[in-house]
């Protein structure tokens, strides 16, 4: 027997342990951000305050990823490895998490140990920083961000970077609430070469600079609830106002001229949504859940072109999951829409992971 169709049978079995339904909660688990949901490692990461508490292995094959939480130094610990390396620590009313990684290269023509001509810098500069600060009523938080998009060498050099800040408070019991403000530039720099004689060079650059201005206003509700199952409505909205400015300049051994132009766009997108779960038998838990969205966009670009836009995307998304909980450990899962392809040797997971509580 392969381990996805080992696995996929263990999540159908029958136990004999209770299942906790406000267990810690993987990534499989609420895809669509629902408020008043089970906690999930993904909130401990955006409002680090949450860690505190926490003792906890996390493994997720299928993501090539882990994470834990332990004990330190009167507080408590965080430690993850998602394509990154992410870092954090809270005590009873604050937290925080640092995010690293990196990809930079630096060499020259000449010996070893000496000073670096050039450099070169990919798509994988990922520095970030996340607060929060628990009130008990609600929770502040801040996040900042640096993340390098793409960068490469040749006949064209291309460099850019995204620079991101956010601040939000949540609370809310049986109506839960969020709002946020977030701030986003990109700058990127693209320039053409080509050489027309030993004193003629072409020179093409571009600058073209995005920024965004953006308020988020989340709400969660409650609406059924019992000792066997819930059930929460939710509704996600995100406002954002993009203004982008692109320099162009045209460059001779002689002199050259500058050409600018912008354009803007407004966005709202409104994402309804929903998340039930219920207990199946002592051990299994199931939880599923929907989420339509709609979008609005005014825009107007270089051209002068004005365009007012209403349209669903991708109309409805669906998920369904299933938990199965010992008296220390849990396997969470995401299933695939078709769940009959597993009859074909298929993968059955959208998402797969393991928990080992202390």
């Amino acid at each position: 027997m392969k381990l996805h169709e080992f696995l996929f049978c263990a999540l159908l079995g029958a136990a004999s342990v209770f299942a906790q339904v406000d267990s810690l909660r993987g990534f499989a688990y609420n895809p669509y951000g629902t408020l008043g949901a089970t906690p999930a490692i993904a909130d401990l990461i955006a409002k680090p305050s949450y860690i505190y508490g926490h003792k906890f292995i996390y493994v997720a094959p299928v993501d090539y990823a882990g994470y834990s939480a332990f004990d330190l130094a009167g507080g408590s610990a965080f430690l993850s490895f998602d394509h990154s390396l992410t870092l954090g620590y809270a005590k009873n009313s604050w937290g925080l998490a640092l995010n690293l990684a990196f990809d930079k290269l630096w060499y020259s023509y000449d010996e070893r140990y000496y000073v670096f001509e050039d450099r070169e810098v990919f798509a994988g500069d990922n520095i970030g920083l996340n607060v929060s600060l628990d009130f008990k009523r609600f929770i502040i938080y801040a996040h900042a961000n640096w993340l390098t998009n793409e960068g490469y060498r040749g006949i064209t050099e291309k460099e850019s970077s995204t620079k991101n800040i956010s601040l939000g408070v949540a609370g809310g019991s049986k109506l839960v609430w969020d709002v946020a403000l977030n701030f986003t530039r990109t700058g990127t720099m693209e320039e053409f070469k080509r050489q027309i004689s030993d004193d003629v060079l072409y020179i093409y650059p571009v600058f073209d600079t995005l920024t965004s201005i953006g308020a988020q206003f989340n709400l969660g509700y409650k609406a059924l609830q019992n000792d066997k199952a819930k059930f929460i409505v939710g509704l996600n909205n995100n406002f954002k106002w993009h203004f982008k400015e692109r320099e162009s300049m045209f460059l001779l051994f002689w002199g050259g001229k500058v050409e600018k132009d912008s354009d803007y766009a407004l966005s709202l997108y409104i994402c309804p949504n929903i998340l039930g779960e219920v207990i199946l038998t002592k051990h299994l838990l199931a939880f599923a859940g929907a989420e339509h969205t709609i979008s609005f966009s005014d825009d107007k670009n270089y051209r002068e072109k004005y365009e007012l836009r209403i349209r669903n995307l991708e109309t409805t998304d669906s998920y369904f999951g299933l938990r199965y909980e010992g008296e220390s450990w849990a396997l969470e899962a995401r299933l695939q829409k078709n769940i009959w392809q597993a009859l074909d040797g298929k993968d059955p997971f959208i998402n797969l992971g393991g928990f080992i509580y202390f």
